[in-house]
C-alpha cells in the first residue's frame, strides 16, 4: 500500500474548524457569488443590458459593490437596531485618526480611478472628478 502525504490524509487536509459543521459562510459565498456577481457581469459587460445603454464600469465596481450592499442590508436587516444602551452614549474614538483614514482613502481612490483606464483621457479626468465630487458631497 502507498503512503498517501500528509496533506491528503482525511484528518490533515482540513483545519480542524473547517470539520465542525459551521461551515454556513461557505453556502453565503455561494450565494453571492452565484446569485448577485454573476448576473450583474452578464447585465453589464459585454452586449449586456447596461453596456447597450452606454454605462462603463471601471474595475468590477458596480458588480463588486452592489454584491457587498445587498450582504450588507441583508446582515443589517437581521442583526437588527442597537440597543437603547448603546444608543445613549457612543462618542466616537479618535477623531484624528479617523480622519487621517478618511484622507488616505480618498487620495489612494482618487489615483486608483483616475489610473484605472491605463491612459491620459477624458475618461481618467472624468473618473477623478466623479471621485473628489461624490467624496466631498457627504462632507457638505
Amino acid at each position: 500500500m502507498a503512503e498517501l502525504p500528509i496533506n491528503l490524509l482525511p484528518n490533515e487536509a482540513s483545519p480542524a474548524w473547517m470539520n465542525k459543521g459551521d461551515n454556513a459562510w461557505q453556502l453565503t459565498a455561494a450565494t453571492l457569488v452565484g446569485l448577485q456577481s454573476v448576473p450583474g457581469l452578464v447585465i453589464l459587460y459585454g452586449n449586456g443590458w447596461l453596456a447597450k445603454r452606454g454605462i462603463i464600469d471601471y474595475s468590477g465596481g458596480y458588480v463588486f459593490h452592489l454584491s457587498s450592499a445587498v450582504a450588507g442590508f441583508t446582515a443589517a436587516y437581521w442583526v437588527g437596531p442597537r440597543t437603547n444602551k448603546d444608543r445613549e452614549r457612543f462618542p466616537p474614538n479618535n477623531i484624528i485618526l479617523m480622519l487621517a483614514g478618511a484622507g488616505l482613502l480618498w487620495t489612494g481612490w482618487s489615483g486608483f480611478n483616475g489610473g484605472d483606464p491605463y491612459t491620459v483621457s477624458t475618461d481618467a479626468s472624468l473618473a477623478v472628478l466623479n471621485t473628489h465630487v461624490w467624496t466631498a458631497t457627504p462632507v457638505c
